[in-house]
């Protein structure tokens, strides 16, 4: 079976809501035509902590992200909290699983790491892909550092939601809240890799792009 090729937005700047328009645009897309992909790359405009549905967050966690001035909202996916903020790269690839060869939540999520996995070599920097929090983790040093998140939503095969890496965000922003990465701490390509900060987020965007392409233009994702 030959895909049809994605479209690509790339919103810099954004708000969360702008962020659930686009995608809720793109699943009527998916819906009306089952061969379509759409896939939205995002930069924050603020600071916004989201989690799945069934995620809960204590009190004093709350507390403390609203005395920031740091947004909390609850998104239709699985897992826990992350941070979406400036600096950071998130990725929707909006499309229909059932016609693309059956894919499942699984192999999507082996999909997302490959990206993600295949980018940050290109960059130099060595990660893993940890299927017991699903994500990519920085190889080196002796305590896990969490480069890129991973969490997504499938509905009557459409999907929302992605994932997201880390690249010139501030990292100290994880810790105040419990993150799905509880077990290790975050880290971002601006501490890792030796390019210029100047121009890294262009970079990683043009070579996201790149890494996209290769796996969603290929003739089967089977």
């Amino acid at each position: 079976m030959i895909l049809q090729e994605p479209t690509f937005d790339i919103m810099l700047g954004v708000s969360h809501e702008e962020v659930m328009r686009w995608q809720k645009q793109a699943q009527k897309k998916c819906q009306k035509d089952p061969s379509h992909i759409s896939i939205g790359i995002f930069e924050y405009c603020e600071r916004v902590v989201t989690g799945g549905f069934r995620a809960q967050m204590s009190a004093s966690d709350r507390q403390r992200l609203r005395h920031l001035g740091i947004r909390i909202m609850n998104v239709n996916r699985g897992g826990g909290w992350t941070i979406h903020h400036p600096g950071q790269i998130v990725v929707f690839p909006v499309m229909n699983t059932h016609h693309k060869n059956g894919l499942t939540v699984k192999g999507l999520t082996i999909l997302y790491a490959d990206v993600i996995f295949r980018l940050c070599a290109s960059l130099g920097v060595a990660v893993f892909y940890n299927p017991n929090d699903p994500g990519l983790w920085f190889a080196g040093g002796d305590i896990p550092e969490k480069i890129g998140q991973i969490g997504f939503s499938c509905r009557n095969h459409i999907t929302g939601q992605g994932f997201s890496i880390n690249v010139l965000n501030d990292i100290s922003e994880f810790q105040y809240f419990k993150a799905c990465s509880g077990q290790g701490k975050a880290t971002s390509l601006k501490h890792k890799c030796q390019l210029k900060q100047d121009d890294l987020f262009d970079i990683v965007l043009s070579g996201l792009v790149g890494e996209l392409c290769r796996c969603f233009c290929q003739k089967s994702m089977s």
